[in-house]
């Protein structure tokens, strides 16, 4: 094979001009792992929001709209403008980081607070213990992670696809 040092120099240049250019590998995109803690640390913003008697007197309904569309809406919403792909994989990482973050943050701000409507709860139900119910939630807890983190997934991944399709990014 001729490495350059040709005696005719303008032929390996022009053969090398007239073949057909192999594409460049494509890039992966890079996951931005500053968006997804910041989602995440809105689960602790979330946690502490919770805790406060002023939303224990919110309807049911109000509630239910919020964690169910608005908070993985809101998400979508910021991983479409931040990212340029892999939606899916951001959304997926920042439910499940914010779940675990709010889980986490809740239980300890019950700690602190004394855990007085865990108590309410064992005391409804003589058979259970305070310790059966703390267990419970640890054992739930990445469980609600994973499944917030696909629910979160497919709201990215429907956005990104929405955006795509409208000739965005």
């Amino acid at each position: 094979m001729n490495t350059g040092d040709s005696d005719y120099p303008g032929i390996d240049q022009e053969w090398r001009a007239s073949q057909p250019m192999a594409a460049a590998p494509a890039q992966k995109a890079r996951i931005n792992w500053k968006l997804i803690f910041l989602l995440a640390a809105f689960g602790l913003l979330q946690a502490i929001v919770v805790s406060q008697e002023f939303f224990k007197a919110w309807p049911l309904w109000v509630k239910l709209i919020l964690g169910l569309v608005m908070v993985p809406g809101a998400f979508a919403g910021w991983i479409v403008q931040h990212v340029t792909a892999r939606y899916f994989l951001h959304g997926f990482l920042a439910g499940l980081f914010y779940n675990l973050v709010y889980v986490a943050g809740w239980l300890v701000i019950g700690f602190l607070s004394d855990f007085s409507e865990l108590r309410e709860a064992a005391a409804q139900a003589p058979n259970l213990r305070l310790s059966t119910l703390l267990l419970t939630s640890i054992i739930s807890t990445p469980i609600s992670s994973l499944m917030s983190g696909l629910y979160c997934g497919l709201f990215a991944w429907v956005a990104g696809k929405i955006v795509k399709a409208r000739g965005g990014k």
